[in-house]
């Protein structure tokens, strides 16, 4: 299933008539999900919803699953003679047509596939190259423990000259997960870190160990491995995101401009009297 769908992916959204075996992609509880069905579902998406599941496999994998779900629910719920009870028929009515609103609306909305322009898009970027910085980061180990005695021993030996951090962490930690790799943690931005753990690193250097760091839970004895100094990610890197956040706010406006044009064109009247009642009606009925 996952060739399927990494193959769509490589397709695309914009034009899914094209000669393949039409598989089945997903079964559930009888009911059954082909490629040309989910082709249709995908093409239904509005625009940013399809350049957001173009872009992580996992919001495909997600949509597969839910659909399932719901078809395998409908189905229940015919068995069951659910569609003809005069309470769903309203419903669905109701859906049927925000359906039809929602189609027209997106096609109202959607920008035209020449925009954002490179030229837009680069403009964009370094108006807001602020918002593309990655702060500093830092790969660190620590060794955590809940007693203050413990923590100031074991800070004194890790600083210690040929002293091995990640033996220390494996065999004194508490924290269970980061003491079986040795203390490590991984990446961690300015804003990941506990802020005590941000501070104590501010001046530290590779090979550093800062420490006991106190928490709310514990304390911190930290090594720190590598770092990366805040840099402002390259306009390649944000390019389609950016395009997409573009996208969505022309969509956005685009569709906002349509509201004010027919309001241009009729007063929308509300009766205020008729109105209250109602309220009061659903005031009551709590």
């Amino acid at each position: 299933m996952r060739r399927v769908l990494a193959f769509l992916l490589l397709m695309g959204f914009g034009a899914f008539a094209f000669a393949q075996a039409d598989d089945v992609v997903a079964s559930f509880n009888g009911v059954e999900l082909r490629a040309s069905e989910l082709r249709r579902l995908l093409a239904g998406q509005p625009p940013l919803a399809r350049e957001q599941i173009a872009a992580s496999p996992a919001a495909l994998d997600r949509i597969v699953r839910t659909e399932m779900f719901r078809r395998a629910l409908a189905a229940e719920a015919r068995a069951k003679g659910w569609d003809k009870r005069p309470e769903a028929i309203e419903r669905m009515e109701l859906a049927r047509e925000q359906a039809l609103v929602s189609s027209y609306v997106d096609s109202l909305a959607r920008p035209g596939g020449e925009y954002p322009s490179d030229k837009e898009l680069r403009e964009a970027y370094e108006g807001n190259r602020a918002e593309f910085t990655i702060p500093k980061q830092y790969r660190v180990a620590q060794i955590y423990v809940t007693a203050r005695d413990k923590a100031d021993d074991l800070a004194r030996r890790a600083r210690a000259a040929g002293a091995d951090f990640a033996a220390l962490a494996r065999a004194g930690s508490e924290h269970a997960e980061s003491a079986a790799r040795g203390g490590e943690i991984g990446w961690l931005g300015e804003g990941q870190a506990l802020p005590e753990v941000t501070k104590a690193l501010a001046g530290a250097k590779p090979g550093d160990v800062v420490g006991p760091i106190a928490s709310a839970t514990g304390f911190h004895i930290v090594k720190l491995l590598e770092a990366r100094e805040p840099r402002v990610r390259s306009f390649d890197e944000v390019k389609s995101e950016l395009a997409t956040a573009l996208r969505l706010r022309r969509a956005q406006e685009n569709e906002q401009r349509h509201y004010d044009e027919m309001l241009k064109r009729s007063d929308l009247a509300v009766n205020e009297v008729a109105l209250q009642k109602l309220k009061n009606e659903l005031a009551k009925a709590r």
